[in-house]
């Protein structure tokens, strides 16, 4: 909290087990008429299960992973809470990081996750910081491509309709036989 009694000189950061987050309190408070801000940071251990990937609009082949726990920050009685600067946060990851997908900050609107005002600042195997210009629930989400199926070779291909030809050229060669000497 940041007000007419306390005085800050630099932006605190405040942390969870699995996430820790940047807020600038000294640009918001003097930007309100009471001079005053206080944020509330909460991080949600298994909301991840209500609030599934499923909700986060991508293609339909595509493979969507929740890598974070849920985490929300909100200014109670702030009068104005227009950030002065984007809010920073670091996400630990909570599953495996597959290198080939994609990172997405994300908060949730209402019924589905959302990337406007959202970026990724930095990733590694454990860890993601996250920049948005407003409050709100936030989380990690990853998106990657289902493995692709062997397709059958050319050759293969090839040796399969060769097959299927004779059989077919036979089977065609058998009805006639049959139907001219014995019918």
């Amino acid at each position: 909290m940041v007000g007419p009694q306390v005085t800050l000189d630099k932006i605190p950061q405040l942390d969870t087990i699995n996430s820790s987050v940047d807020i600038d309190l000294i640009g918001i408070a003097k930007n309100n008429n009471e001079r005053s801000a206080a944020v509330a940071f909460m991080s949600y251990n298994t909301m991840e299960n209500l609030l599934k990937p499923d909700f986060f609009n991508t293609p339909k082949d595509t493979i969507k992973t929740m890598m974070s726990t849920v985490i929300s920050a909100t200014l109670p009685k702030t009068t104005n809470t227009k950030l002065t600067k984007p809010i920073k946060f670091t996400l630990k990851h909570i599953r495996e990081f597959d290198p080939s997908g994609s990172l997405f900050c994300v908060y949730w609107n209402i019924s589905e996750w959302i990337v406007d005002g959202c970026s990724v600042l930095m990733s590694n195997n454990s860890y993601t910081v996250c920049s948005c210009d407003h409050l709100s629930t936030f989380a990690l989400m990853q998106t990657s491509r289902p493995p692709e199926v062997q397709n059958i070779s050319s050759e293969h291909s090839r040796t399969a309709q060769i097959w299927y030809s004779c059989s077919l050229t036979c089977f065609l060669r058998a009805t006639h036989c049959w139907l001219f000497w014995c019918v």
